[in-house]
């Protein structure tokens, strides 16, 4: 279910070290995304700005994947989600 993304490459988890699933969890501007970034601007090719959209897709889903694994894990599992403001939670969450 959650391999489609991590296997088309959008997916950049951000750590190198631990264990094999702790490598997977995405980290909010990780070196990875970052690296991409960067040689997306650096590179000066005529589908620079398309290879740049994409990059800058990556590096946002860094920030918007934050903590979560590219795979079907345990590691993924959310057990409270609540809101700051408990009227938002109302029909979102089945209690």
């Amino acid at each position: 279910m959650y391999t489609s993304s991590f296997s088309t490459g959008q997916w950049k988890p951000g750590k190198t070290k631990g264990t094999f699933i702790n490598k997977l969890i995405c980290k909010p501007h990780n070196h990875i995304a970052r690296a991409m970034l960067d040689l997306s601007i650096k590179k000066k090719k005529p589908y620079g700005l398309n290879r740049l959209g994409i990059s800058m897709h990556v590096y946002a889903d860094a920030f918007a994947h934050r903590s979560f694994a590219g795979v079907n894990h345990a590691i993924n599992e959310v057990t409270d989600l609540n809101s700051d403001d408990t009227s938002l939670d109302k029909g979102f969450l089945i209690n």
